[in-house]
């Protein structure tokens, strides 16, 4: 058989077990490092399968039985899905190394984003000004080493990280927690069409028709910890699923990198806690690059944004120095700024607007204000 043909083979038979009512990839996967190949664990003797139930067994038997219905990954070759069993030559070597990988996956895009140093960028739902703010700015900075960024597509922090990525033409892979024809959110739609355009990859590891539900969330987030060599959590509350991802990295050995943030936002709560038991706190994306030893030894990664700020802080006025000594990252009322400040409304407003133009401030609706 050729290579094609084999990896086909495969494919079929895993999807084919993973069909079977109350098997799970789990036990699959178990099963096939005890019988040593997909094509082995189909042939196997009855006794075999006297590891498992009775009515579980009868259930395998019935599916081998009724052998491969080959219709269906047509249908997957038809739309531009790659369907990559575990034995595939590409499979993404460091979901290999993780302990229950899946072991059937569904690509759209180019698999070649996965193969450099990639990092999770992973947060709530509820991303507050600050949480969107520190994952553009690491994001920008972490962008002269090239980092491929994982996340999950999800609302609030892993669509910034996506579009962030996008933004500084780094390779991003968004993992789905549904098949790859369910987009979610679907407000979601036009960045996932965009992550395709730029190079970038889709990945799913349920077949066609498959909805998000509480269950495919946390199977999903193995994925997006799997993935990569470190997971960064930019915000979350104690209760937030991207610390289930921090924790499924942690087990396989990954880097946990966390943003500190106002002790009293609930969205800090997640960091706060994975600080205090051992993440690495980040400020800068240097923080990441050093730890992880991306920074090559004969030579610094420029970070533009950050030089150039440094610069012009060295050529702002007394006055300015002061005002933007006021102003914290979290969005503040400008009419507590002026009051701070002394000065009037008007001359206040004049540094801002300046200040906004050289990339130091965000002015934001309601006549708010956060460092940049």
């Amino acid at each position: 058989m050729t290579l094609q043909s084999n990896v086909r083979q495969d494919a079929l038979i895993l999807s084919s077990l993973l069909q079977i009512r109350g098997v799970g990839n789990h036990s699959v996967f178990n099963w096939l490092q005890q019988a040593g190949s997909p094509e082995a664990l189909w042939n196997a003797p009855a006794s075999f399968w006297d590891q498992v139930s009775p009515a579980k067994r009868a259930l395998i038997q019935k599916k081998i039985d009724e052998g491969f219905n080959e219709s269906w990954i047509e249908t997957y070759e038809r739309l531009g899905i790659q369907v990559i069993p575990y034995t595939h030559p590409r499979y993404p070597k460091l979901l290999k190394e993780t302990h229950d990988p899946p072991l059937v996956l569904y690509i759209r895009g180019n698999l070649a984003a996965l193969e450099g140093k990639n990092l999770a960028v992973v947060g709530t739902r509820m991303a507050s000004e600050y949480g969107r703010n520190v994952t553009e700015k690491l994001i920008s900075e972490l962008a002269p080493a090239g980092i491929s960024i994982i996340s999950g597509l999800a609302a609030g922090i892993d669509t910034c990280a996506h579009w962030s990525a996008l933004n500084h033409q780094l390779p991003t892979a968004a993992v789905f927690g549904s098949s790859l024809d369910v987009v979610f959110p679907s407000n979601n739609r036009r960045l996932s069409e965009k992550i395709l355009a730029e190079g970038g990859v889709l990945i799913s590891e349920y077949p066609l028709g498959t909805l998000c539900s509480k269950f495919t969330f946390p199977q999903r987030n193995r994925i997006v910890a799997g993935l990569s060599h470190g997971v960064l959590v930019v915000e979350g509350s104690h209760r937030s699923g991207s610390l289930i991802t921090a924790r499924l990295a942690l087990e396989e050995g990954r880097t946990v990198f966390a943003v500190p943030g106002n002790i009293y936002a609930a969205g800090s709560q997640g960091p706060i806690r994975l600080i205090k038991n051992g993440a690495v706190p980040v400020t800068s994306g240097e923080d990441i690059l050093k730890d992880m030893n991306w920074l090559p030894a004969d030579e610094v990664v420029s970070f533009e944004t950050t030089r150039q700020q440094s610069l012009l802080l060295d050529t702002l006025s007394e006055e300015d120095r002061q005002i933007l000594e006021l102003i914290p990252y979290d969005p503040t009322p400008i009419e507590t700024i002026q009051a701070k400040s002394g000065l009037t409304s008007a001359r206040l407003g004049e540094c801002l607007t300046m200040m906004e133009l050289d990339g130091l401030v965000i002015l934001l609706p309601g006549a708010n204000v956060c460092r940049k």
